[in-house]
């Protein structure tokens, strides 16, 4: 796999119970890296880019679910490679200073998560005003 310098796009997908069958990518966000460590960065910065996960897929990712993070290829059509969590293990000492996560959110409201009619709903079920028109349905807005 090849990455753009010092960034790359991350994304999670809960992990199959079988080897034949696999789940879709999640993209959550992007990590970078002072010195191309990509995947150091994701296997260190796993438990924040988990969390984030779980809010911004509220509804897809059940809060117990055990989750996969992988890195994105260039481009938007890159291919997704599973990174390890022991990537992580034996990281130069002070690599937290050098290594960081940047999470994605909605674009129209910036929520980690989508609202109809006061309720949390998948982004599949969004209805045709957008996520603006989701926006307009939060109580006290």
């Amino acid at each position: 796999l090849s990455f753009s310098p010092k960034c790359a796009t991350v994304g999670v997908r809960i992990k199959s119970e079988n080897e034949e069958t696999t789940n879709e990518w999640m993209e959550v966000g992007r990590v970078r890296s002072e010195n191309d460590e990509i995947e150091v960065a994701i296997a260190r910065q796993r438990a924040l880019i988990a969390e984030h996960s779980k809010r911004l897929f509220i509804v897809e990712i059940p809060s117990d679910a055990v989750l996969e993070w992988g890195v994105r290829g260039d481009g938007e059509e890159g291919e997704w490679s599973v990174v390890d969590k022991s990537k992580g293990d034996g990281a130069a000492k002070g690599i937290e200073k050098k290594i960081g996560f940047e999470g994605i959110s909605d674009e129209a409201t910036g929520f980690y998560c989508l609202y109809h009619e006061g309720r949390v709903i998948a982004k599949k079920e969004q209805p045709k005003g957008g996520a603006g028109a989701a926006f307009k349905n939060v109580k006290g807005k």
